[in-house]
């Protein structure tokens, strides 16, 4: 599955369907809608995995990582500060 994105994507759906929604997963997806070159994608399905487990650390890192990379340095703090 390493480097196959598609694969990657359908292989959460799997996961999703044999186990449950899980907020990592989210970030997951969103990592790969990174890499697949769809920031804006990606943004939504980091930020949604914030505000359904806002004591994910791994969810906080990456919202944080979009915001550094969109120069929106006043709003990655806080959220650096909750990794």
């Amino acid at each position: 599955v390493l480097g196959d994105y598609d694969k990657s994507l359908e292989t959460i759906q799997k996961y999703e369907t044999l186990f449950g929604n899980f907020n990592r997963l989210l970030v997951y997806r969103g990592l790969i809608k990174k890499r697949q070159g769809k920031p804006e994608e990606a943004f939504e399905l980091i930020a949604e995995a914030t505000r359904r487990n806002p004591s994910d650390y791994l969810g906080w890192n990456a919202y944080a990582n979009e915001l550094l990379e969109r120069k929106k340095y006043q709003e990655a703090l806080p959220a650096l500060q909750r990794c």
